[in-house]
């Protein structure tokens, strides 16, 4: 009757453990590329295995099979969980290729949480604070009119320093062009700045014993392929900048972001390819080298995603973003696509300061010679797919920032500058 039981108990671990790990299995074969399917298969598969090497054990009817069992357990409770971690998270934070998957986040604009990166050393970096959003409820009309009023327009303001950040990343191409155009076009000297900080390449985690010399080594190495990536960057510049005969100057600096920053104060205009940081990796909107560089308050920043033919019509979004007010001073400053129809598109048919607010901005932008009218109001409560249909009609976008989530009907809402910046093809942050 004991043997009985015991084969019963020792074929129920075994069992149990095979399930364990066909599941595990099967969820590990959903994963992109090896090494995070070496980074998950940890905790279901020594579960799993362990199991059955208990049940092997009891299955032997023997004291010694039963502690070698217990014994392998241990061992892999001990090693695997370390093992694949430690392979997988090495494998990423010493620049092998990074799917998709690890670089999206599909909790944004879920929860109102702040923002991480998912290898702080590799794509980390020290960011401007940002300005604490107000409720948008608690934007008077007052706060909205006073951005504008005390800023007169003067002279349109000619380019003649135009900065391109070297950033890589899928984008970077048509933004070098873009700025290539753009310095032909005007006549502005054209300088293409690819920027890293060595800082960055140091491991900030803890350290195992025996693993300053491994930390030192990986953060050679990722000094090493940040330099790689930035000289890639500039040979593309240049190569591009041959192609069309185009005299440009080429800069590379190291430093924190502030100091990189100060470097292109002298501009008048940044050229920056979209959906990048200023490593070249996958960012949010909110980690955004376009985004960084207009807080900075620097100049304005052209975000460039697709390089358009030719630019017909613009938007220029009214939405209550703190420098709402100057969107049309920013984009006359520039002299960008003086031919261009403009619609002024305010966002919120029931907010009369951003109704006010745009109407002024369209009589702005006709006393220049510019041909604008007023939009349809856009519903807060708008579906993303009408958004994406009525802004694919425009060439470029004139707006105030890349993302404007504030309180909780932020979260549930679609944001209209997200959706525009994912639609147009460049992004004018003045």
């Amino acid at each position: 009757m004991m043997a009985l039981l015991l084969d019963a108990f020792a074929a129920a671990l075994i069992l149990v453990g095979g399930v364990i790990m066909s599941i595990a299995a099967l969820g590990i074969l959903r994963l992109p590329d090896v090494f995070m399917r070496m980074h998950a298969a940890t905790k279901a598969g020594v579960v799993g295995s362990g199991l059955i090497l208990l049940g092997a054990g009891f299955a032997l009817e023997s004291v010694p099979s039963v502690l070698t069992a217990m014994a392998g357990v241990l061992l892999l409770l001990a090693t695997t969980p370390i093992a694949s971690h430690a392979l997988g998270r090495s494998a990423y934070l010493s620049g092998m290729p990074m799917s998709d998957a690890l670089v999206s986040d599909a909790l944004v604009g879920v929860y109102d949480r702040k923002s991480f990166d998912l290898a702080p050393p590799a794509v980390g970096g020290k960011r401007p604070i940002k300005p604490q959003l107000k409720e948008e409820s608690t934007m008077t009309s007052t706060l909205l009119q006073r951005q504008m009023l005390p800023h007169a327009i003067t002279d349109q303001t000619a380019l003649r320093n135009i900065v391109c950040w070297l950033a890589g990343g899928p984008s970077h191409r048509e933004a070098v062009q873009l700025a290539l155009d753009l310095s032909q076009a005007s006549g502005a000297r054209l300088t293409g700045l690819s920027a890293l900080d060595p800082k960055q390449s140091a491991y900030q985690g803890p350290l195992p014993i025996g693993g300053a010399y491994w930390a030192k080594w990986l953060a050679e190495s990722r000094r090493t392929k940040m330099r790689e990536g930035a000289a890639s960057a500039l040979s593309d510049f240049q190569s591009l900048a041959a192609e069309n005969k185009a005299e440009v100057s080429t800069r590379h600096e190291e430093g924190d972001l502030d100091s990189i920053i100060i470097a292109t104060s002298g501009a008048d205009m940044l050229v920056v390819p979209a959906g990048v940081d200023r490593f070249g990796m996958k960012a949010g909107y909110s980690e955004e080298i376009a985004l960084t560089l207009s807080q900075a308050q620097i100049g304005p920043v052209l975000r460039v995603r697709k390089r358009p033919q030719t630019v017909r019509r613009i938007a220029l979004i009214v939405a209550g973003t703190p420098n709402c007010g100057r969107l049309s001073h920013g984009l006359l400053h520039t002299g960008l696509w003086p031919e261009a129809s403009i619609v002024v598109i305010p966002v919120g048919a029931h907010r009369e300061a951003i109704q006010r607010i745009a109407a002024e901005q369209v009589k702005q932008l006709q006393l220049h010679g510019r041909n604008a009218a007023l939009g349809e109001p856009i519903d807060l409560d708008a579906d993303r797919a009408p958004l994406r249909s009525r802004f694919a009609s425009f060439d470029a976008a004139v707006m105030g920032t890349l993302s404007h989530r504030i309180g909780w009907f932020g979260t549930i809402r679609q944001d209209v500058h997200e959706v525009a910046s994912d639609t147009v093809p460049m992004t004018l942050l003045p």
